[in-house]
């Protein structure tokens, strides 16, 4: 689609509806297209989903069956780690596939609001290019490093690891190749996630966008409260006209509209992105905490940039959301100063009353109870919105975590 500002991922997620005239001349070719590649997805997700129960439940036994001298969860939070954002990936893309018509529903929203001018979409599909091409990059590069670590390239020369492709990876009972277990771990854990962050990426150019109409709207409306400021109480009407506060009005709304369609679609997703990528800092900080003494600097180095990637994918990639909070609440902050200006150029004129312009007062006084009653505020899940409280929260809580745990493993370590 020539408008969908989020091609690259609805190419790369295969979530483009066929509408074309000449789809429709080929009734059941284009029935058959969609349908098998329905069918490819489904079959793709329930495999990524089962590896993951597989895996994580591999783990779980692992942890249960471990004779050290640790705390359950803490073992528990060190083996899954590495189960964490693989389980991620199976069930963001799980939603994606199975409210597939709802999230095409919001990319329709956000198209008919018109939230951007047509010198912007330019800039916007670039920018969708771009996030695939820098979250694509950053996670193979996480990759590289993964295989690297397996190829023990990260261990001392002294380790009596061996490495070699035909080792026996096992799940469970079974035993497979190492070349299986690759293709299948690159294919539904590493490709998962890589499709899972488009799902994501997609929400965060939507709201991008909202942030720059919001933007758009704050400066607008503060160049005519600038121009009102100097003007008289007579001269209000021929400044501020009942068109440009409709619009206004009508602008705000549609955005408020669009906030509560993205909630209602991504609120679950964010839950679980969050929700996982924390448990995946905090599994892996734990690692380095239990047998961090005994792995290389290569190996920390791994860690320490894996850490602050997933740190990151769970903070700082959600800043626009808390940008177009702090943008609404910046409207609200003008717009009471706009409705007190206007207050006070009225009470100032003792001569006349001027109707009209007490009806102007009035309109721009619901516009304000508009803006304060619809902060604009991304949810995740309903247990919390996106705000620097909520980052800084999140970061806070991953650090106490992380305290209480060294805490727990010295005393361990010093009772035996």
């Amino acid at each position: 689609m020539s408008d969908d500002v989020v091609f690259v991922q609805s190419f790369v997620l295969a979530a483009n509806e066929a509408t074309s005239p000449a789809s429709k001349r080929s009734f059941l070719p284009t029935k058959l297209h969609d349908f098998l590649r329905k069918l490819l997805r489904t079959a793709f997700i329930l495999a990524c989903i089962g590896l993951a129960v597989v895996d994580s439940s591999d783990s779980i036994k692992g942890a249960f069956e471990s004779n050290e001298n640790r705390p359950f969860a803490i073992i528990l939070a060190e083996t899954l780690w590495a189960n964490s954002y693989q389980s991620r990936s199976a069930i963001v893309l799980a939603i994606f596939s199975c409210r597939l018509t709802q999230w095409r529903n919001l990319r329709t929203v956000v198209r008919s609001m018109n939230l951007w001018r047509a010198n912007e979409l330019t800039k916007i599909r670039r920018l969708s290019f771009l996030l695939f091409t820098s979250s694509f990059s950053l996670h193979f590069s996480n990759i590289v490093l993964n295989w690297i670590q397996d190829e023990g390239l990260f261990d001392d020369a002294n380790s009596n690891k061996t490495y070699g492709h035909d080792a026996c990876y096992a799940w469970f009972d079974h035993c497979v190749s190492r070349t299986s277990y690759d293709v299948t771990e690159t294919l539904l854990v590493e490709v998962a996630f890589i499709l899972s962050q488009q799902v994501l990426i997609s929400g965060l150019i939507f709201v991008w966008m909202a942030v720059q109409t919001m933007r758009r709207l704050r400066r607008e409306i503060t160049g005519e409260k600038v121009t009102l400021t100097v003007a008289s109480w007579s001269d209000t009407e021929d400044i501020l006209s009942r068109d440009k506060i409709n619009t206004w009005k009508s602008t705000y709304v549609d955005i408020s509209r669009f906030v509560e369609y993205f909630n209602a679609y991504f609120s679950p997703i964010l839950l679980v992105s969050v929700g996982l990528d924390v448990f995946t800092v905090l599994g892996l900080c734990a690692n380095l905490l239990v047998s961090g003494k005994w792995y290389s600097l290569m190996r920390w180095f791994r860690y320490v940039w894996t850490v602050g990637v997933f740190l990151s994918y769970a903070t700082v990639c959600f800043i626009p959301f808390i940008l177009l909070h702090e943008e609404a609440k910046k409207l609200d902050r003008i717009l009471r100063d706009f409705v007190w200006t206007l207050e006070k150029k009225r009470n100032a004129d003792k001569k006349q009353v001027w109707p009209e312009k007490c009806a102007l007062l009035k309109r721009m006084d619901k516009l304000h109870l508009l803006v304060e009653k619809n902060p604009l505020t991304i949810e995740a899940g309903g247990l919390f919105h996106f705000s620097r409280r909520s980052l800084i929260g999140i970061i806070t809580t991953v650090a106490t975590t992380l305290l209480i745990t060294s805490e727990i493993l010295n005393r361990s370590a010093g009772a035996s």
